[in-house]
């Protein structure tokens, strides 16, 4: 185990980097579980952020 450690530690540590950033990075779950609850936060005048995206 020893040795395969001092062999890979530069794409282990890539590899943590890379798990690290996104756990840090990654946009949190907004809580919105339908398109009714979100016009209805919408029309009692919470604030929103609304982001829209496409696979295509």
């Amino acid at each position: 185990m020893k040795r395969f450690l001092r062999e890979h530690w530069g794409t282990l540590l890539v590899i943590a980097g890379l798990a690290l950033g996104y756990m840090l990075l990654r946009t949190p779950d907004s809580g919105v579980e339908s398109a009714e609850q979100l016009v209805a936060d919408l029309s009692a005048g919470n604030v929103s952020v609304i982001e829209l995206y496409s696979n295509g």
